[in-house]
């Protein structure tokens, strides 16, 4: 919470002071839902991804990994802002090295620098089998 202060000086003198107040809230933790219900995914699958927040003062960023590797910017949606939610979404053509893959997603803003909330999910994806 950061005070901003504006002073007034009246025409009597008489000295009018305004406290307006920034708070910042810390983002609820995000919630990931899947574009699919069957499982296993299977490989050659398109798969979304979204990740979704509530609440957060200012609006949150949103970090999307894989195993702990950040998702570069070409894998990712805009992030979409509406009615107090902040959304990401990715889309993936499923492969065989999803199979297991720990896809997470963070966010944070300026009341939890440092320590974002997080949710993660695990990947189960049915490969193709080939003939040698």
């Amino acid at each position: 919470m950061f005070p901003t202060y504006f002073l007034f000086i009246q025409k009597d003198w008489c000295l009018t002071l305004f406290l307006h107040f920034i708070f910042s809230v810390k983002p609820d933790p995000p919630v990931i839902t899947i574009n699919q219900t069957s499982v296993p995914h299977r490989e050659g699958d398109h798969l979304q991804l979204t990740c979704a927040t509530t609440s957060g003062n200012p609006s949150p960023g949103i970090r999307w990994f894989r195993n702990g590797d950040v998702l570069e910017s070409g894998d990712l949606t805009i992030p979409d802002e509406k009615f107090g939610t902040t959304s990401s979404m990715i889309v993936r053509l499923l492969s065989k090295h999803d199979h297991q893959a720990n896809y997470s997603c963070t966010a944070e803003n300026e009341a939890n620098i440092g320590l974002p909330v997080m949710n993660s999910l695990v990947l189960q994806v049915q490969c193709k089998y080939s003939i040698l």
